[in-house]
């Protein structure tokens, strides 16, 4: 059961306590990015990029909406990446109280760095730990990075509900015009047995040294379609902690707002 000021303390210690070696050291992170091919350093859309890093990432993020009553989310997570393999678990709470009931998921992930970096491989495993009654999901993804991270880039990947028996596929074709900024569009298939239906974002991320910015536009196409926006920015204190702003919007009347914020130390 997660705890709000018990996490929010172990995060700023943490962090504090690592930022001298950090300095010294730095850490190769990825930052900021909402998408499957150049995700943020703590992002489980793509487990495979995990070991592409060459640094370890603990995060803290907290969202909430603005809606009545309000709908919030609490998590943690560590990222782990040497250059070759790549190893990640989070958990997180949802719902209108953090402190009673809600909806606890927990997940891990593994990557594998191949070709010198030119091919990742990642399989990862996320469960509801109360909340629901829930086998969880397994997923697995493959993609194709540029060299000296500069081209373009190819992703796919698979996911199967273990309790639904739901297969979806997604696929994501990007461009990286230089270690500072990248481009990339995804599209998945959410189930199989209905093709009809599909969701499509499209990113954009920019990292300038000590302020990074991700945004972007999703549609999720159903019996009516939904579209969305997203944007996520962010700043680097020396080389050891990052704190960003997140916030997303479903363009419809009286949607809701979700904004938020999260915590880095990386080492």
């Amino acid at each position: 059961m997660l705890r709000n000021k018990s996490l929010l303390a172990f995060l700023v210690v943490f962090g504090f306590a690592m930022n001298s070696f950090a300095e010294q050291r730095g850490a190769n992170i990825r930052r900021g990015g909402f998408g499957f091919l150049f995700p943020d350093h703590n992002n489980f859309s793509n487990s495979g990029q995990f070991s592409t890093a060459r640094a370890i990432g603990v995060e803290g993020i907290y969202t909430r909406d603005t809606s009545t009553p309000s709908n919030q989310s609490l998590g943690t997570s560590l990222v782990y990446g040497n250059g070759k393999i790549g190893l990640g678990a989070f958990v997180s709470r949802a719902g209108t109280s953090l402190t009673s009931g809600g909806i606890d998921v927990g997940g891990a992930g593994l990557g594998v760095n191949l070709l010198k970096g030119r091919l990742t491989v990642g399989a990862s495993y996320a469960k509801p730990l109360s909340g629901v009654t829930d086998n969880g999901q397994v997923s697995g993804n493959l993609t194709l990075n540029p060299p000296n991270q500069k081209g373009v880039s190819l992703g796919v990947s698979f996911a199967r509900g273990l309790t639904s028996n739901v297969n979806s596929v997604g696929g994501a074709l990007g461009y990286s015009f230089s270690p500072m900024a990248q481009l990339e569009v995804d599209f998945q298939l959410p189930d199989l047995t209905s093709t009809s239906n599909f969701n499509l974002q499209a990113y954009l991320n920019l990292n300038r040294g000590m302020v990074y910015f991700s945004g972007g536009y999703t549609l999720v196409k159903t019996a009516s379609s939904l579209s969305g926006v997203a944007g996520r920015v962010g700043f680097v204190l020396g080389r050891s902690i990052d704190l960003s702003a997140i916030a997303t919007y479903t363009i419809a009347t009286g949607s809701p707002i979700t904004y938020g914020g999260s915590f880095r130390a990386s080492f």
